[in-house]
Formats: C-alpha cells, sequence, structure tokens
C-alpha cells in the first residue's frame, strides 16, 4: 500500500511539473521523468518486441529499462531469431536472468548455430518459471545424422542442471542452483539415432524436482533400471508435481513409481 501511495505521489509531481512547464513553453525530456514512471510506459508496450528492441537500442538508459521486459516472455522459432537470442545472452549474461518464461520450438531438421550454448543460458536463468522445448525432429521420425546428435547433446546438457537442481534444491539451494524458480516444462524430445530419447540417470531429475507443478514430456522411454521403487518410496508425498502428461512414452514402470 505504501509503495502505491508512494508512486501516486510522484505521479502527481511530475504531473504538476509538466503542467507547468507547459504553461512557460518549456520542453520536457522523457529523460526528466523518475525511472518508476519511465518503467511504467516502457512496461505498455510489453508484447511489442520491435519497439522494444527500438528503444533498448536507442541509447543505454533506456536499454537497461527495457530490456527486462524484451526478454521477459520469448518465444523462439526460426533458426535465425534463435541464434540472435542466444548470442545476445551469452554476450549479456544478466539478460539471462530477466527470462520468466522461455519457448523454444525448433522448425523442421534446423538447428540453429551455437545452440550448444542454451544448457549454459539456462544455468543463469533464475527468474524462469515456464519453459518448453521441441525437438526439430520430434515428430518426424527422430534426430538424423550430426544435427540430431547436436540436439540429443543439448538435451542430456539440460538433463545435468535438472539433477543440479534436485540434488541442491530439496537440502541447501545456493544462489548457483539452477531452476529454483520453475513451476511448468514442457518437453518434446527425440534421441540421436531415432524417434525416441532413452531417459538415463540424469533424466529422472525431471520427476525430482523441488519446484516442478507441471510436467509434459513426449518420446521418451525409460530403461528399467532406471527407477528404484525404494528411492521414490522414502520421496512420497514431497514433490509438488500437480499435473503430469505423458505423450507417447514407454514407462515400463511407471505403474509402480506412481502408485
Amino acid at each position: 500500500m505504501s509503495n502505491t501511495a508512494g508512486l501516486l505521489t510522484t505521479i502527481k509531481y511530475y504531473a504538476d511539473t509538466l503542467i507547468t512547464a507547459a504553461r512557460q513553453e518549456q520542453p520536457f525530456r522523457l529523460f526528466d521523468l523518475a525511472d518508476e514512471l519511465k518503467i511504467h510506459i516502457i512496461d505498455q508496450l510489453e508484447g511489442d518486441l520491435a519497439a522494444l528492441r527500438a528503444l533498448a537500442l536507442s541509447c543505454r538508459r533506456l536499454q537497461s529499462l527495457s530490456e527486462p521486459l524484451l526478454y521477459k516472455r520469448r518465444l523462439l522459432r526460426s533458426p535465425p531469431v534463435l541464434k540472435h537470442f542466444l548470442h545476445g545472452v551469452s554476450r549479456r549474461p544478466q539478460r539471462a536472468t530477466h527470462i520468466h518464461r522461455l519457448d523454444i520450438r525448433c522448425e523442421y531438421r534446423s538447428v540453429a548455430s551455437g545452440l550448444a550454448r542454451l544448457p549454459a543460458i539456462l544455468e543463469q536463468t533464475t527468474e524462469l518459471q515456464d519453459l518448453t522445448l521441441e525437438s526439430p525432429y520430434c515428430n518426424f521420425g527422430g534426430g538424423q545424422g550430426k544435427t540430431g546428435r547436436q540436439f540429443a547433446q543439448v538435451q542430456e546438457d539440460m538433463f545435468v542442471l535438472f539433477d543440479r537442481a534436485a540434488s541442491e534444491g530439496f537440502t541447501n539451494p545456493l544462489p548457483t542452483t539452477p531452476f529454483q524458480r520453475l513451476r511448468k516444462v514442457e518437453l518434446h524430445l527425440t534421441g540421436g539415432d531415432g524417434r525416441y530419447l532413452t531417459l538415463g540417470h540424469y533424466s529422472k531429475s525431471l520427476f525430482k524436482s523441488p519446484t516442478l507443478q507441471e510436467l509434459t514430456i513426449s518420446c521418451v522411454q525409460v530403461e528399467s533400471d532406471t527407477f528404484a521403487l525404494a528411492e521414490y518410496e522414502a520421496m512420497k508425498h514431497t514433490t509438488p508435481l500437480k499435473r503430469l502428461t505423458l505423450i507417447e512414452c514407454d514407462f515400463t514402470m511407471l505403474s509402480i513409481v506412481m502408485s
């Protein structure tokens, strides 16, 4: 309440200043406004990436105010757009902390150069809440050749982060622990040389996340020794997972694990 009252007082002050400047026919610059008001103005551009990008390019002061909104929610499909995004975040890692929702749905058989950077970027997305990753081969018979194997490696590196989030998050999460705010994950995966990805040791950490509430996963198969019943008995009622959607998945132990 006090923050709202303070903001209203600030708005009134600058409104009076604007009126006075107008009466005296004096110029009034955007930069004369308090940062709170500039941010409020920029907030009206949410969803207009072209306008936010132009604003960020205009000067350093507006760049620092507009980039949090520019990177907050991103849908990435084409290789050039994905490549530009990965390069921009890699060049300035601070941008990763602005990302709340990241939706990467690669076009068929197209893997952007630099995609190997994605796991390192995800490791720094401290505010990430919603993640979607779709393989460029998920509906077309699996990974093919070099690009298929590259994407499979990205998947594997991402599961390493989920493993860290599960192992560190339940006990003593650190500032560097990944995915501390992650609530929703949607993964449409493929194997390096086939349609289905075989979940290994790291992959089961998805189901042990201390924060995840919604999980959708497709085109995976589980090795018979991936899940240990005793391990999950000890974790009953500890996961916040509320919704699990499996699409074209071969979980031979699922009925036991979820019982």
